[in-house]
């Protein structure tokens, strides 16, 4: 939505959701959709991770913009209650010679932030002022740079976890599933009650008094048949239980690949789900 605008797609949101300028500071609107509104929570950090390739120098904002590599906009360094054009172009900012004035700058800013702003060429090039994301060599969004800001200090690029997750050969939806599986995310009768949903949180199929995800995928009657039925010989009780519950399937089934899939849908009269799977020898 920032980077390319002349996409079909891009003008019909820009347009329903009235996105007048290329990074506007909010992007809240009384009747968006639900993704619109998730979107517009993460918005401003999104925009903190964001900066701005000078080149014509037509679109960048001096002031609240982030122009200067791995510093935040200039407007962060101006007093408060100091009145100035906020939304001045980068491009008048310039002199006639084509060389930053920098009086403008020192009346405002410290010496260390003229400095960067002096090792920085105004030269023009051609093309439009491109907007780069943070933390990519590229420069370009990806989700694994979106993860990575969300998570902050918190991130860890070397889990294998997760890695083994998204490069399961198998449909996109059984990848969201294992990783909700991962996430501890599923609503099992027991998080239902977490949330006031239900107030019991025992299993409806085979009576079990807690219904948690280890449950529902191995340890409830039902699931166990499912088992028995895919992998012949195989003995349930040779995985252990884990709080982040990954069964090692590979190291398990003697040799055997297995390859289970469900499309989500449940039944509404009884809740129950259906699964197909695939052994590979």
């Amino acid at each position: 939505m920032v980077t390319n605008k002349e996409a079909l797609w891009v003008q019909v949101i820009r347009a329903k959701y009235q996105m007048t300028d290329t990074l506007p500071i909010s992007i809240r609107h009384d009747r968006g959709s639900f993704l619109w509104n998730s979107l517009t929570r993460v918005w401003p950090l999104l925009c903190e991770n964001l900066w701005w390739s000078i080149r014509d120098r037509c679109q960048i904002r001096c002031w609240e913009d982030a122009w200067i590599p791995n510093m935040e906009p200039l407007i962060k360094f101006i007093p408060t209650g100091v009145n100035i054009s906020s939304g001045c172009c980068l491009n008048d900012m310039v002199n006639e010679d084509g060389l930053w004035n920098l009086d403008l700058f020192k009346h405002w800013l410290p010496k260390e932030v003229i400095e960067l702003i002096m090792g920085i060429p105004p030269c023009p090039l051609e093309g439009p002022d491109k907007i780069s994301l943070c933390h990519t060599l590229t420069g370009n969004f990806t989700v694994k740079s979106a993860y990575k800001i969300c998570k902050g200090d918190d991130y860890c690029s070397k889990d294998d976890k997760w890695k083994s997750v998204w490069k399961f050969p198998g449909a996109q939806r059984v990848h969201f599933f294992i990783w909700l599986v991962l996430k501890q995310c599923l609503l099992s009768n027991i998080e239902r009650v977490k949330r006031n949903l239900a107030d019991d949180p025992s299993c409806p199929i085979c009576g079990f008094h807690s219904e948690d995800i280890l449950h529902i995928l191995r340890d409830c009657l039902a699931a166990k048949d499912v088992w028995s039925q895919i992998i012949s010989g195989f003995s349930l009780s040779r995985v252990a239980s884990s709080d982040d519950f990954c069964p090692p399937l590979d190291d398990q089934v003697h040799g055997f690949t297995i390859f289970l899939n469900t499309d989500g849908a449940v039944r509404l009269d009884t809740e129950n789900a259906s699964i197909g799977g695939l052994q590979e020898t």
